[in-house]
């Protein structure tokens, strides 16, 4: 093959590769945003918008605040203005969190069904209404909540669907699925639900399935027939810790059920900056469309089998592929054999040699290793020139973050064509090819055993490198073998691009610069896939690759170093609490300072650092702090030390407790209590002695026979406390004094003349995390 020949190849190739990226990145970005004035029957962006620019006015959390009541309100009138009659649930939800812990609280779920012409039972759609104190909630979970409206809407313009249809507005999600634990609890009509769909966060990005109950089967089957370009990818998102959903007392009942968000985490979320700004509307228009879709596909036929198996699943070109999960291990014996095969063939043959397959795989290993440390590095000198982005261990995509991503993807370009264009003359691209194929070979077989749903990742990479390598090898004596090697090593490459790009960009929405080295190692792996069509175009260009790519992502990195975090919020600033012994009337501001703390919103096991230095409120309020274990200020409290400094009196009675009742029936002591509070936000009642509960009966519930806890101690948290207070029934095993506390919270801080106590908005996550 002449020079002009080979140029041809090369621009060709590039071209190809171009525009499988492109294409595979535009099947799965977002959608165009449906005007307003779109037809009843599809899901609008715009109205959508519209239903959150109400929603995330203020905070609204559940309880009985004036702007929780005017979120109600307003469903409940979008929902009469179709025509139909919603359903008010109020009651008391509880949910036993573990041995020692029980949340309830007054909510008020928000429900309307749609008949089904010939229903089998009924499929239950939800959002929760309701957003932490500190946040208006837009993302978290406005657009949830505008996304089922959306569906309400676009539904009940159509003709009935086979099956009913449950629209369920939760409330009470945050301070722990209370809302959804009152239903399924509580509701008659929990007993017809046969599927669950939960919609809880949607700011920008792919839609995901982010998890199932009951296996993802069904809900796999119904997305690939229904989603008109799924961009859904089989990852083990369970690996990564999340708070519970409302659909956890679904999952616990038995409810096959699915939550389908979109990729991105925010650190907005639970924020003042939780706004309509920060939503994307092609984002939302995508979800919405492949929400609508899914539910009119489940509603308009039989309800399918719990028991399909689990599934493997992938986009390739707008359509999901996918099959049982049960094949990973024999699809991956299969690309082993084809892969034992061509090294066979190609050793014997002559076309492989050992020393090259061993210099192949030590190329590969390096390339990943040396792209991962260099773009640790790179990130380390950009937030040391950046101190303000500080306020985030990560970074998911404020303003223009890509910016920077970008910039690492290139400079791990770089590194790879550089490896390949300094051994040019010591490796062939047979063996470069076949010593990458090495690392995917146990990568495969050990993802099959290990994760099998997302091992195709590596499965069919291995399939198609194994095969490619097979028929260049068969065709070294035929007149068209360097073009059968483009094309075979071209094919591999685009493989590779189809199959892990969409991985990259969910990697990227979810984790962004908090897992660097995930980042960059799934692109690193897909340049694994490209290495020996990448050896082929360096051998033709020379140094024309690795500069280019260092030259672009060097300006990406410029690029981002002007541009990125313009738009950001300020640092997030340290919270600080004031308490108030309503006994003693002492007062104390309190900060928790060094060490470490159970962080709540993940597993138990998780610790959070706290910040080491007080920020400049802290050092405002507290003078001449005191360092103390907090259980010296509040005997309940957790095992760890705080920062404590006078503060003045506010003078407040604090919550009351009234004994109703107090008698024995046959071994137990039934006393009936009731609370009544000041600030009707959250209340917590205490027993240190936690072997004495045994049962614990909240208003609207049957009893809840408790387990023992041993010396440990019971804590009762309530929220959204209605305004005349609650009657609450403890059954004891035990006479004599029985010790409780009673601790009243609310999120912010009181007023006092002449101190400045706010922080700048948005500027500090809800406190009581």
């Amino acid at each position: 093959m002449n020079r002009i020949t080979r140029s041809i190849f090369v621009v060709l190739a590039l071209v190809l590769l171009l525009l499988s990226a492109v294409l595979t990145l535009s099947l799965i970005m977002p959608s165009q945003a449906m005007p307003v004035e779109a037809p009843d029957t599809v899901f609008s962006a715009g109205r959508a918008l519209q239903d959150i620019a109400v929603i995330s006015r203020e905070p609204h959390p559940m309880g009985v605040s004036l702007a929780h009541a005017d979120v109600r309100d307003y469903l409940i009138g979008e929902i009469r203005a179709l025509g139909l009659d919603p359903q008010l649930q109020e009651t008391f939800g509880v949910r036993l969190i573990e041995p020692g812990e029980i949340i309830a609280g007054a909510v008020e779920n928000i429900l309307v069904r749609l008949p089904g012409r010939d229903p089998d039972g009924a499929i239950l759609l939800m959002g929760h209404y309701d957003s932490t104190p500190g946040a208006p909630g837009a993302a978290d979970n406005g657009s949830g909540v505008a996304i089922l409206l959306g569906i309400l809407r676009a539904v009940s313009a159509g003709q009935p669907l086979r099956q009913d249809l449950i629209f369920f507005f939760t409330d009470g999600e945050e301070p722990g699925t209370i809302g959804a634990h009152a239903f399924v609890d509580q509701h008659p009509w929990f007993e017809q639900v046969m599927l669950a769909i939960n919609m809880d966060g949607y700011k920008e990005g792919p839609t995901i399935l982010v998890r199932t109950s009951g296996g993802n089967g069904l809900w796999v089957d119904a997305l690939a027939r229904s989603s008109p370009s799924p961009a859904y990818v089989a990852l083990p998102f369970h690996l990564f810790p999340s708070g519970d959903g409302d659909m956890l007392p679904f999952r616990l009942a038995g409810v096959p059920g699915a939550d389908i968000v979109t990729s991105a985490s925010f650190t907005e979320a639970h924020t003042m900056v939780d706004t309509l700004e920060i939503v994307d509307p092609g984002s939302l228009q995508r979800a919405g469309d492949e929400l609508l879709a899914l539910t009119r596909d489940l509603g308009d036929r039989p309800l399918p089998a719990a028991d399909i198996p689990e599934q493997t699943f992938f986009p390739v070109l707008g359509v999901l592929v996918h099959y049982p999960s049960s094949w990973a291990v024999p699809l991956a014996v299969i690309a082993g054999l084809f892969f034992v095969g061509s090294i066979f063939i190609g050793l014997r043959r002559k076309a492989l040699h050992w020393k090259g397959l061993l210099l192949g795989t030590i190329v590969f290993l390096l390339a990943v290793l040396i792209s991962i440390a260099l773009i640790n590095l790179v990130w380390s000198a950009v937030q040391a020139l950046h101190p303000e982005y500080a306020y985030s261990h990560y970074r998911p995509h404020m303003t223009d973050d890509h910016l920077y991503a970008l910039g690492f993807l290139f400079l791990s370009l770089a590194v790879f064509s550089v490896f390949t264009l300094l051994l040019r003359d010591r490796i062939s691209t047979l063996d470069l090819a076949a010593g990458s194929l090495v690392v995917w070979f146990p990568g495969a077989l050990g993802a099959a055993i290990v994760l099998p749903a997302s091992s195709y990742l590596v499965t069919w990479v291995l399939l198609v490198g194994s095969l490619s390598l097979l028929v260049t090898i068969l065709a070294r004596s035929s007149r068209y073998s360097e073009l059968i090697s483009w094309a075979s090593f071209l094919i591999l490459a685009i493989a590779g691009i189809t199959l892990w790009l969409p991985v990259i960009v969910v990697a990227f929405q979810g984790s962004s610069f908090l897992q660097l080295a995930l980042l960059v190692g799934t692109f690193a792996m897909l340049l694994g896939a490209t290495l020996p069509v990448l050896d082929m175009i360096t051998r033709s260009t020379r140094w024309l690759v690795p500069l280019s790519a260092m030259l672009v992502g060097l300006g990406f990195l410029v690029a981002g170093n002007f541009l990125v975090a313009r738009g950001s919020p300020p640092p997030l600033v340290n919270s600080i609490g004031y308490w108030l012994d309503a006994d003693s009337q002492q007062a104390h501001w309190v900060a928790f300072i060094g060490g470490e703390r159970v962080d709540a919103r993940f597993a138990s096991s998780r610790l959070a650092a706290f910040p080491d230095q007080m920020d400049e409120r802290q050092r405002r309020l507290l003078v001449d702090p005191l360092s103390q274990d907090y259980q010296e200020l509040f005997p309940a409290a957790p095992q760890f030390s705080v920062l404590t400094g006078a503060a003045s009196s506010l003078g407040l009675t604090g919550p009351q407790l009234e004994v109703i009742d107090d008698a024995w029936s046959t071994d137990r002591r039934l006393i009936r209590v009731r609370v009544v509070t000041s600030m009707h936000d959250r209340v917590y009642l205490i027993i240190p002695d936690g072997s004495a509960l045994l049962a614990v009966t909240v208003p609207g519930n049957e009893k809840t026979e408790l387990p023992p806890v041993g010396d440990g101690q019971w804590m009762l948290r309530f929220d959204g406390v209605p305004l005349d207070g609650f009657e609450l029934e403890l059954e004891i095993g035990s006479r004599g004094v029985l010790p409780l506390y009673l601790v009243e919270e609310r999120t912010g801080l009181p007023a006092f003349p002449g101190l400045d106590l706010e922080t700048q908005p948005g500027t500090m996550l809800s406190p009581g995390e």
